[in-house]
């Protein structure tokens, strides 16, 4: 090799190697057809399920289905700016959500961007809202009580934290109530230091009921813990169906972080609804009453990541999330939906139409309501005395039934039907108006023991204010050794016991008196 030779080739390997390397390949395809907020791509031969895609104006969509020559994605925003023929590239990721303590007293859609007019939310924290739920093995048994600060619930139906309860019922029966009740219920937790942080979904709602719903939380000062997640009935089908999932990513940061959370999914008979409109329009085939054939495991999938976790080098409970979801059904409990929903979760706090019209607040049928968790979650103190309570009703309720009909009743059956309208009264509770556990447990065991047999059923609600007032002034040492203890001792039982006696005897002085 000559020496002219040789600095040639050293000259072409400076310059192959001077060659910039950094080159950025992408997949790219071109929109075929868009209608109805849903477009077709071809080109993308190794785009994935659920994978963001990036259009060319950078408006992002989400690949629901997948064909042999092309995909179908699904639009979130510009969708009358997508017109066919423009290109489209993959983004290789999944959707994901910003989550964290920056997101408290916030209201966002459902790609977690603030539309609560404050400032664009600014977080380290992104999760995918679509996470595989923990295994068996990372799971801890459900043991500690979520309580609602309703009686006929805490004592009857008990939630645990890490359960997924449903409450369903038809339109205006109360079920929103109920699940804003129990993110209320949560302010003590907050204020002692023990959080439990909560996400409030809201799907295919009227965006002035929701906001009536975050002043009324703002206001009683439980938008500190709570995250108001909006895919409001204005919005694009797509935004109702990814929102539920993008609320459970944020609540499972909290999670995550060893904390309890509590998430409500209102309500996912319109989830499912948005779902089946998304599915017609890809022309996938229509199942029952239209829906999907893979709907039952479009909301297992979502359910089934609410749990108690197990800590990862300790056999004991880490963090956990506990589900709420509710289900309109529109005058019919074994429709499809609410049949595929009951058998998902843990159990189901059932409100009748009928209960409601007649004026009973909430509205619970305790025959037609169950959870599976049962009294393993439930206070010691209400375990003791919720057991007789809810035997006493379950009887009343079979004799209301076969007696509604009959004019002469004798008066054992007569007796009980007495007691059990009494006991009906006393499981009422206004809007918003919420018991601790301490106090639900000193009303079921006054009940119990005799405290409402001798006033009038309509006096019921007057007598259960006066007594826990009674009781307040009159017991403090009682009170503070029931919440440090949360059982009754039979010390306990006798000081309340005497305690009925001298509340009737100061009922009837003042009676006298008048």
């Amino acid at each position: 090799m000559t020496q002219s030779t040789k600095k040639i080739l050293d000259s072409l390997r400076h310059a192959v190697c001077s060659i910039n390397s950094d080159v950025n390949i992408e997949e790219v395809g071109y929109i075929t057809y868009v209608a109805d907020g849903i477009a077709e791509a071809s080109g993308m031969q190794k785009v994935q399920y659920g994978e963001v895609v990036i259009f060319e104006d950078d408006t992002k969509g989400l690949v629901l289905d997948i064909q042999e020559y092309s995909c179908r994605i699904i639009l979130f925003s510009n969708i009358d700016k997508i017109k066919a023929g423009m290109r489209v590239r993959r983004s290789k990721q999944f959707l994901f959500v910003p989550c964290g303590e920056e997101l408290l007293g916030r209201v966002v859609n459902s790609l977690g961007e603030a539309i609560d007019d404050q400032a664009p939310i600014k977080s380290n924290n992104q999760a995918w809202i679509e996470q595989a739920a923990p295994s068996i093995m990372n799971r801890f048994y459900v043991n500690e009580p979520l309580l609602t600060g309703i009686v006929a619930i805490d004592s009857m139906i008990p939630i645990g934290r890490g359960q997924r309860e449903l409450i369903l019922g038809d339109r205006r029966t109360g079920k929103t109530t109920i699940a804003i009740d129990t993110i209320l219920n949560q302010l003590e937790n907050y204020n002692q230091g023990k959080p439990i942080y909560c996400v409030y979904v809201a799907i295919g709602q009227k965006m002035s009921d929701i906001a009536k719903l975050h002043a009324l939380l703002k206001e009683k000062g439980a938008d500190k813990y709570t995250t108001f997640v909006v895919a409001s009935a204005s919005q694009p089908a797509s935004m109702q169906f990814i929102a539920p999932y993008a609320g459970c990513a944020i609540a499972e940061y909290f999670r995550d972080k060893g904390h309890d959370a509590l998430i409500v999914y209102d309500d996912l008979s319109k989830h499912a609804t948005a779902y089946r409109e998304l599915s017609l329009l890809m022309r996938r085939m229509p199942g029952r009453e239209a829906y999907p054939g893979d709907i039952f495991y479009i909301h297992s999938r979502l359910l089934e990541r609410a749990a108690c976790i197990k800590h990862e080098t300790k056999n004991e409970k880490f963090g956990s999330l506990t589900a709420l979801p509710i289900v309109e059904t529109q005058e019919d409990a074994t429709a499809y939906i609410p049949t595929n929903l009951i058998s998902i979760t843990d159990g189901q706090i059932s409100l009748d139409q009928n209960m409601f019209l007649y004026g009973q607040r909430p509205a619970i049928n305790i025959g037609r309501s169950v959870s599976r968790i049962g009294s393993a979650a439930q206070i010691p103190a209400i375990k003791q005395v919720a057991a007789k309570a809810k035997l006493e009703l379950m009887q009343y309720t079979e004799l209301k039934t076969f007696t509604q009909f009959i004019t002469n009743v004798d008066a054992t059956t007569q007796k009980l039907l007495n007691k059990g309208d009494r006991f009906i009264q006393l499981l009422q509770q206004r809007v918003h108006e919420l018991y601790s556990s301490t106090d639900q447990a000193i009303l079921l065991l006054s009940s119990n023991l005799g405290l409402f047999d001798k006033y009038p059923t309509a006096d019921i609600l007057e007598h259960k204010k006066k007594f826990l007032t009674f009781v307040h002034t009159n017991a403090i040492k009682l009170i503070k050794e029931l919440q440090n203890t949360l059982k009754f001792s039979d010390e306990m039982k006798l000081e309340i016991k005497d305690l009925i006696q001298k509340y009737q005897v100061q009922v009837n002085q003042s009676e006298k008196s008048k």
